[in-house]
């Protein structure tokens, strides 16, 4: 667990900076068995400080707008972390301590993190694409071998079988008949369909592309 800074909601409540009845208010800086601490103490009142700021008290621990900053003696620090042996305050340290976790995770997030997301979503776009877009081929060339062996362009490929029909494809490549079989309007279809979602794949792609670079402008990489 890293480290929690604790504060005290009031006089007579412990949420987190330590209260001493009578001369001491006390600020802990919690992390691996009360190594790092600080303590404040004054003979003319008490501060402590939390993630929210500094607090004042008097001698009778009411807020106070008298600042007051002595550091505490070393040899009261044992009087202070002995507090902490009764199980009544294990929760109010389990709940800053899973706040403050959330809030480093939250903050931790980074155009570094994005980065790493879009990369492999590019890589992963591509393997996808590639692997339907050789479906796609075996399939077409069922109705049109001519076409699918004469572009080496996936993208091209998927693009064109979308837009033109068999006879244009056909007349563009200065052949009159196919060895393709004479599918139906519906088995057609299909696969265009698919064509479409391996263009869908390519696009995306491209986009996300774009999107890498500007991440690695705003992180001056390049």
């Amino acid at each position: 667990m890293g480290p929690v800074l604790l504060h005290c909601k009031n006089s007579n409540e412990l949420l987190g900076d330590i209260c001493l009845p009578g001369r001491y208010i006390v600020l802990m800086m919690f992390c691996q068995n009360f190594k790092n601490w600080h303590i404040f103490f004054s003979s003319m009142g008490y501060v402590f400080e939390s993630l929210a700021g500094k607090k004042y008290f008097d001698d009778e621990l009411k807020v106070t707008s008298a600042e007051a900053s002595e550091p505490l003696p070393k040899d009261r620090l044992g009087e202070v972390l002995a507090m902490f042996k009764d199980r009544k305050y294990f929760r109010a340290f389990r709940d800053r301590n899973i706040a403050v976790t959330k809030r480093d995770i939250k903050d931790a997030v980074g155009d570094d993190n994005l980065i790493i997301q879009v990369i492999n979503c590019i890589d992963e776009l591509s393997k996808a694409a590639n692997m339907l877009v050789k479906r796609l081929r075996e399939w077409y060339e069922l109705y049109n071998p001519e076409f699918s062996k004469s572009i080496a362009s996936n993208e091209k490929f998927s693009e064109l079988v979308i837009r033109k029909g068999k006879k244009d494809l056909l007349k563009e490549l200065g052949i009159e008949v196919s060895m393709g079989a004479d599918l139906n309007k519906e088995d057609v279809e299909e696969i265009r369909l698919l064509a479409s979602g391996v263009l869908g794949l390519y696009k995306l792609r491209d986009e996300q592309e774009d999107y890498l670079k500007k991440l690695m402008k705003r992180q001056k990489i390049i």
